[in-house]
């Protein structure tokens, strides 16, 4: 893998496209996977790869940043794992616009649940979650608010 970059003592790779990224699974299994032990629960985590292990890849394809492509064939019963870790601001939707719900897997990864069978296309992309935006928000009206105050402040002191 060729170097990009370097921090301190870390060297930065660049990871090409993994095609194992995004898999089919046994959603009824991943609703009632349960919660490791511990962090080295080897038994959970064995079952937790063959899980992922059985279903079937599908087209996993990085369009920008932040966005990715999947397309492939889904079952009845079938959910989409993708080896992303989950957060709040990640959005899927399908090829009509529709958005498709995007949940975390049992470890923290990425789960949609398709409402459809058959052949599916979704973007998945992520932007700022709503409650980032209301922190950014605060922070800049307190922000003119203790400018204004100064401001306000310092012609009345000098009245």
């Amino acid at each position: 893998m060729p170097k990009v970059g370097k921090i301190r003592e870390d060297i930065i790779y660049e990871v090409p496209d993994l095609p194992g990224l995004a898999r089919t699974v046994d959603s009824l299994t991943a609703n009632n996977f349960g919660q490791p032990e511990n962090a080295v629960d080897d038994d959970y985590l064995t079952r937790y790869l063959d899980w992922f292990e059985e279903g079937e890849l599908l087209e996993f394809a990085k369009l920008a940043d932040d966005k990715y492509k999947i397309e492939g064939q889904v079952k009845q019963g079938e959910a989409i794992r993708i080896g992303l870790a989950y957060a709040r601001g990640w959005r899927a939707v399908d090829d009509s616009g529709n958005s498709v719900r995007v949940v975390k897997d049992p470890l923290g990864f990425i789960l949609i649940n398709p409402e459809k069978s058959g052949s599916i296309s979704l973007t998945i992309s992520y932007g700022l979650p709503a409650t980032v935006w209301v922190g950014i928000l605060m922070t800049l009206g307190t922000a003119v608010y203790l400018v204004y105050r100064l401001v306000f402040l310092r012609n009345k002191v000098r009245e």
